[in-house]
């Protein structure tokens, strides 16, 4: 693993230097975080009334006059049209505003839209660690060729519904992956912003069960846990960039793909995919990070603050999960054909699954696999 990580940290620290010397250091913020309104009607706009207007202390855990004024940089390949959907993309523009807002302006986020810092995880997370910005966005399953943090959310039908995706990360299990991100990256994540699960689309034919998916070319995630289910079931798995995505669909590269409801209706994949089944295979989360260095190099007023805007950004995000898939799910109703298999039928996909749990257990150890697995019968027990 440390050897991996030396090669990668090498093609990063490359990656980061191109990116920088082709930006020039001078590419303009899409747009500025505070130029646009927060989203409204939400508890975490109550909760962020309670900062203050006048430089005193907010919630007791911070002072805003001992906050340093600062510029730091936002790198996403989130698109602006995601900003102001219920959901992740609110929650990273509301996590932009907000520290703006608590830190009367001291601190300027600098939001960059459409990968225009770059858009691969080696360019974002070399950018993030030798300097080129200091945040950015990141679906969890890009992390996957740095760290095995996230490997629970690399087992099929671990989570049963949302509520215990939700607890599992406000835990201790939560914990052990920032420590572990910190650990093996250099880089701290503030933010886990629930996207939900994901499901399976083709333009094949109608998939009801794991034997419908063999011989099907499918993509996944750059991460070898995620394709390992696909394969199981008899897949020809491929990890198409994910800028790339609709046009390999579109020429037929690939029959399929995976992904949130949300991803599936801001791509406009139903345009180039006629069939779409809720597997709800694995759960999906995107990142809001920092490099460890300038987390470090903050004060501890404004490390008070961020984490406060932190937990605010998520309860957001979360608030506006459940209402921003019913209407995904409708407008995909719309227009593909949607099938959600019975319980017997999901089990199809489990049992077929079922070999990448001793797969997952020999390379994390039998330690983290049982404290992941006693977590996960834990929370489900109080249900």
């Amino acid at each position: 693993m440390k050897k991996q990580m030396m090669v990668k940290v090498t093609a990063m620290a490359m990656a980061a230097a191109m990116m920088m010397t082709a930006c020039g250091g001078k590419t303009a913020p899409a747009q500025s975080s505070a130029e646009t309104a927060a989203p409204a009607d939400t508890a975490a706009d109550t909760a962020a009334d309670t900062a203050s207007s006048d430089g005193a202390e907010s919630s007791g855990s911070y002072n805003v006059d001992n906050i340093e004024e600062v510029t730091y940089k936002v790198s996403t390949s989130a698109k602006s049209s995601t900003l102001d959907i219920p959901g992740y993309g609110a929650g990273i523009k509301y996590f932009c505003d907000e520290v703006e807002k608590r830190s009367n302006g001291k601190v300027k986020m600098e939001l960059y839209l459409d990968a225009q810092l770059g858009g691969s995880a080696d360019e974002m997370i070399g950018g993030c660690t030798t300097g080129a910005f200091e945040f950015i966005t990141l679906n969890q399953g890009s992390w996957g060729e740095y760290t095995d943090a996230f490997m629970p959310f690399n087992m099929p039908f671990l989570f049963d519904n949302n509520q215990v995706a939700y607890e599992f990360m406000d835990g201790e299990q939560g914990k052990a992956i920032r420590d572990k991100i910190i650990e093996d990256v250099g880089v701290r994540v503030l933010c886990f912003y629930d996207m939900g699960f994901r499901h399976f689309t083709n333009n094949k034919k109608p998939v009801k069960s794991a034997a419908d998916i063999k011989g099907l070319k499918v993509r996944t995630q750059a991460d070898p846990y995620q394709m390992a289910p696909f394969e199981a079931m008899g897949a020809s798995v491929t990890t198409v960039a994910y800028s790339e995505l609709f046009s390999a669909l579109q020429q037929g590269l690939v029959d399929a793909e995976e992904n949130p409801l949300s991803n599936i209706v801001i791509n406009k994949y139903y345009e180039v995919q006629d069939y779409l089944t809720l597997t709800g295979h694995t759960y999906s989360l995107t990142t809001m990070a920092v490099s460890e260095d300038v987390w470090e190099s903050m004060s501890p007023d404004l490390q008070a603050l961020m984490e406060e805007v932190a937990k605010d950004a998520v309860d957001l995000c979360r608030e506006g999960l459940e209402e921003s898939e019913s209407k995904d799910l409708e407008t995909l109703k719309g227009v593909m054909e949607v099938y959600e298999p019975t319980e017997e039928e999901k089990e199809s996909f489990k049992e077929a699954c079922a070999p990448c749990y001793e797969d997952i257990k020999k390379s994390i150890g039998d330690d983290r696999y049982n404290a992941i697995m006693d977590e996960i019968e834990r929370i489900s027990a109080k249900q």
